[in-house]
């Protein structure tokens, strides 16, 4: 198993944004900077109200299309309906998250991240998928 992040593992960590303008236009933005917090984020067929398990994988990509958010994590998520979204302070990281591996999909480079404790739902918020803002959002 990979070791925990360490402050060097911070050059591979970027919160990225990718939607659709449209079915078929993809809108990518550029990675979100946040020095204090790191924002994972889950892709789910339906919501629940128990704690997210331990030994979870997360990714850094922010997406509203079923699509990128199965490249992002490596597993068949095209019927996901609700997206996670988890801000987690870096004092947490460090000791409790796992640097995995990263993959390439037709909308960029994607790491994934192995959670190691239970995520509340008091700490995350829940988003409707396969919704496409507008370019810009």
């Amino acid at each position: 198993m990979p070791p925990p992040l360490d402050n060097t593992d911070f050059d591979i960590y970027h919160h990225q944004r990718s939607f659709m303008d449209s079915p078929s236009e993809p809108n990518h933005q550029a990675p979100v900077v946040a020095p204090d917090t790191l924002v994972f984020f889950r892709y789910m067929f339906e919501q629940f109200d128990a704690p997210i398990r331990a030994y979870s994988y997360w990714t850094a990509l922010e997406t509203g299309c079923s699509k990128y958010a199965s490249e992002s994590l490596g597993i068949a998520a095209r019927c996901c309906q609700y997206r996670t979204e988890w801000r987690c302070p870096i004092s947490i990281a460090l000791k409790n998250i796992t640097v995995g591996e990263t993959r390439m999909g037709d909308n960029g480079a994607f790491t994934e991240y192995l959670v190691r404790i239970e995520v509340l739902q008091s700490d995350v918020t829940w988003h409707i998928m396969d919704v496409w803002p507008a370019s810009g959002a």
